[in-house]
């Protein structure tokens, strides 16, 4: 996820007066799977050899 990416998610499930767990379910569910393999890609091509 890009830098703007985070700053979207962040717009998103924040309200004024609270947080949207609808929001914040449907990004754990769907959005930090994604976020996990692209961490692990990272972290692998980062430390090979």
């Amino acid at each position: 996820m890009s830098k703007r990416g985070h700053i979207e998610f962040f717009k998103d499930i924040h309200f004024y007066f609270g947080v949207n767990w609808d929001i914040v379910w449907n990004v754990i569910k769907n959005r930090l799977p994604k976020l996990e393999k692209e961490i692990k890609t990272l972290i692998e091509s980062e430390f090979e050899g």
